[in-house]
C-alpha cells in the first residue's frame, strides 16, 4: 500500500468492525503505523484530527479514498497497554497513578469536544497508557460531530455498559455522552 511515497506492507490485522478492517503496517524506512478503514461519512472528522493534533490523541497522518464509499486512515501506532488490560492486570491502579491517566484522558476529551467531536465510545479499552504513564486515548471509529438542532442519533452504536442512553437512538448525543 502507497502513502506519501512510502510502500507499506500489512504485519496484521488487529480489528474488523463491519468489514472495515484496522490494520498494521510497516513501512519501507521501517516504520509502523494503523491504518483503519471508516466510512466516508466519518473522513471530516479525521481530518479535524490531522488539523489539530493533541499529545492524548493518537495522531492521524493522513487519509487516503479506498473507494465510493470508504476511506483509510492511517494513524500513529502507539506500542502500549490498553487501560483494561492494566487493571485487569493489577485489579486496581494507585491514586496517583489513576490520577495521572485520568487528567490526560480529561485533556483529550477537552480538545475533541472542542473540535465539535463526541466520541461515544470512550473506555478502558480505548484508552492505552505507555510504558512511562503518558496516556493516548483512540478509536474515533463510531465518533460524530455534534450537529446543533438535531433531535437524535440515527444509529444505536456504542458498548454496552459505557455507552450513555442517549447513544440508542432517544435523543442526540453531545458531550455529555463521553
Amino acid at each position: 500500500m502507497l502513502f506519501q511515497g512510502e510502500f507499506f506492507t500489512e504485519i496484521g490485522e488487529i480489528g474488523n468492525q463491519g468489514g472495515l478492517r484496522t490494520l498494521l503496517l510497516r513501512g519501507a524506512q521501517g516504520g509502523i503505523v494503523v491504518y483503519k478503514e471508516i466510512g466516508r461519512e466519518s473522513v471530516e472528522i479525521f481530518q479535524k484530527l490531522k488539523a489539530a493534533p493533541h499529545p492524548n490523541i493518537a495522531a492521524v497522518y493522513g487519509i487516503k479514498a479506498v473507494d465510493e464509499e470508504n476511506c483509510g486512515v492511517f494513524m500513529e501506532y502507539v506500542p502500549a497497554d490498553t487501560l483494561d488490560d492494566r487493571i485487569l492486570e493489577r485489579g486496581s491502579l494507585p491514586l496517583d497513578e489513576t490520577r495521572k491517566i485520568m487528567l490526560q484522558v480529561c485533556a483529550a476529551v477537552r480538545h475533541f469536544h472542542g473540535l465539535g467531536i463526541i466520541h461515544r465510545d470512550l473506555k478502558p479499552l480505548n484508552i492505552l497508557v505507555m510504558e512511562n504513564g503518558w496516556v493516548k486515548v483512540t478509536d474515533f471509529g463510531i465518533a460524530r460531530l455534534y450537529s446543533r438542532g438535531k433531535m437524535a442519533d440515527t444509529q444505536v452504536l456504542g458498548t454496552a455498559g459505557y455507552a450513555a442512553p442517549e447513544q440508542f437512538g432517544f435523543s442526540q448525543t453531545d458531550e455529555k455522552a463521553d
